[in-house]
């Protein structure tokens, strides 16, 4: 590498052989040099658009998240293979080789871009499962759809607990449960579950406040891990709001996020119409 002029210029990259430079280019493709890459070179920009490449990049995502690529690629053919080079190998052959880009965008298109509150994940303890796609012994959510019971600590969990019930938890009678509402269902997303776990989309179910009001009893029905692209805090908000992706085809789940996402424009769209 040579920076005498005060620039990095890798003169080595150009001897090196194609293969080397595809693997290189595809472990930099979930990063921002991505943006900029296929712009500096009429050879870089071949590479970028080379089927080794996209075939490395699915190769890459189906190993790094597969909740959304080897669920998505699954769609389209009958998986019997366990690396990720063999499913994408296996995808191709039964979507009739398509190009792996066209590959990747027509698994991308099955993604589902919604927003929800987000917060960091409590009592952590009390809810890891295996995910029978995941890494064997990793502690994760199960996604079996049954609720999670969780229990919250007003002193650590109260920006959480006053999400759940609405802000009305200093309000609420000790020892009642409470249902939420069936027709207008809420979600949240929960982040930081471990290093290795993805973030998990959950519904909330119901809740009780403990006698003595020190101490609350939530369930939540796991629904399915998410791919968070921002965090952000809203103005008037006491939380976060996670902008994520996850997979369509989770039948009335996705009907039932739709309709909530839909709400919260709606609700957006009035709130500034009146400001």
């Amino acid at each position: 590498m040579d920076t005498s002029n005060g620039k990095h210029q890798f003169h080595l990259f150009h001897q090196l052989p194609r293969d080397v430079k595809i693997c290189i280019l595809v472990l930099a493709a979930d990063s921002s040099m991505m943006r900029t890459l296929p712009f500096v070179s009429k050879h870089l920009n071949e590479l970028c658009l080379s089927d080794g490449f996209w075939q490395g990049v699915l190769e890459l995502l189906v190993k790094n998240e597969p909740f959304l690529w080897r669920r998505g690629l699954s769609l389209f053919c009958q998986q019997n293979a366990s690396s990720p080079a063999e499913i994408v190998r296996q995808a191709h052959k039964e979507m009739h080789q398509p190009g792996y880009f066209d590959m990747y965008q027509r698994t991308r298109s099955l993604f589902l871009q919604f927003s929800s509150p987000a917060f960091p994940m409590p009592a952590k303890d009390t809810v890891y499962f295996l995910d029978p796609d995941g890494p064997q012994h990793q502690p994760i959510i199960v996604m079996n759809g049954k609720p999670a019971y969780i229990p919250l600590c007003p002193s650590r969990d109260e920006r959480l607990l006053r999400f759940i019930t609405n802000g009305k938890y200093l309000t609420l009678r000790w020892g009642q449960t409470h249902f939420d509402d069936f027709d207008k269902p809420r979600f949240l997303v929960f982040y930081d579950i471990s290093p290795h776990t993805p973030p998990c989309l959950m519904k909330i179910v119901s809740f009780t406040i403990a006698i003595g009001g020190d101490s609350a009893h939530v369930y939540m029905a796991p629904i399915c891990h998410v791919k968070i692209q921002n965090i952000k805090t809203e103005p008037n908000q006491k939380y976060q709001i996670a902008d994520f992706l996850c997979l369509a085809g989770q039948g009335i789940v996705s009907t039932q996020l739709r309709e909530a996402h839909a709400r919260r424009l709606e609700h957006q769209a009035a709130s500034c119409s009146l400001q």
